[in-house]
């Protein structure tokens, strides 16, 4: 149990901190933890209306990463380039930090299939 309540504060951790940090570090105007929440939110309902939408994946995909950096255009009030840096800047980060994750569970015990689908399935879709 507290295992996983650990991996659901990391998960947190790696949702919140890349996208709140990389947006300061370049120069968004709204970085709080509310804002942060807010297109994290937003993202995860594009991300699922895309998915019952667009059949292919790599549509999906170009137009969940478009449309999430134009959430955090509007949101975290910047331009549209900068919010696309900022998504792809964060999502980077987030993948080494899940994968990171997924290789320190598997160490501890828990076999690797089982900490990523669990990883996975908290996450939805990344920033």
């Amino acid at each position: 149990m507290l295992t996983f309540l650990l991996v659901v504060l990391a998960l947190i951790a790696l949702a919140v901190f890349p996208v709140m940090y990389t947006a300061r570090a370049l120069g968004a105007e709204k970085t709080s933890i509310g804002s942060v929440l807010l297109v994290l939110v937003l993202q995860l309902c594009l991300s699922r209306l895309v998915d019952m939408v667009i059949s292919s994946g790599l549509v999906a995909a170009l137009a969940g990463f478009f449309g999430g950096a134009l959430i955090i255009q509007m949101v975290m009030v910047t331009t549209y380039k900068r919010a696309l840096l900022i998504s792809l800047v964060s999502s980077v980060i987030t993948i080494i930090g899940v994968l990171l994750l997924i290789k320190l569970m598997g160490n501890h015990g828990a076999p690797v299939e089982e900490v990523s689908m669990l990883l996975t399935a908290q996450s939805g879709r990344i920033a």
